[in-house]
């Protein structure tokens, strides 16, 4: 089991995604689940549009860093890791929102690392195209091997060696 903190620009607690691996005839299981805190304490249910990271990433737009979208918070760990400031919102492939956008504006670049699957292309998609007017520049990648960020590192390749994606990078880099 894990627990991902969504904080407020503040460092206050928005909410929380906990992921839980259950073991399965076919090996493990992933599912999630949200919570948010209230005066009463945790409850269960979604919580604010804020993405992951949200302190960091208000650091990175003011400061001209680069800032990278993932799919889930453990490929966001995984660029944390790299010293990269990444982010993503709670609820996958299917969670993001213009609101999510919002808190990115002014950006000089960000990267979208799309999932190598249907609904990670979906994601990195709208998650660009919500960013188009809002940022700078917004490339959309991919892992070179593996499904997402944490393979290709896995992998053993750096976080320079993203490949671009066919036609969605090109057409969001205006190339």
């Amino acid at each position: 089991m894990a627990a991902y903190v969504y904080r407020w620009p503040d460092g206050g607690v928005a909410g929380c995604v906990v992921r839980v691996r259950t073991l399965h005839r076919q090996g493990y299981v992933k599912s999630f689940y949200q919570r948010r805190l209230t005066e009463n304490g945790w409850e269960s249910g979604g919580f604010a549009r804020v993405p992951f990271h949200l302190p960091e990433v208000i650091e990175a737009v003011a400061e001209g860093r680069d800032i990278f979208v993932c799919e889930g918070e453990a490929d966001v760990l995984t660029a944390t890791r790299a010293g990269l400031t990444a982010t993503c919102n709670a609820g996958g492939a299917s969670g993001w929102y213009r609101e999510h956008a919002e808190w990115l504006r002014g950006a000089r670049r960000v990267w979208v690392v799309a999932d190598r699957d249907a609904p990670g292309y979906r994601h990195a998609a709208r998650v660009a195209e919500s960013l188009v007017d809002a940022v700078a520049q917004v490339r959309v990648v991919q892992a070179r091997d593996g499904k997402d960020l944490t393979d290709h590192c896995n992998a053993g390749h750096l976080v320079s060696e993203l490949d671009p994606v066919p036609v969605l990078d090109a057409h969001f880099r205006g190339g």
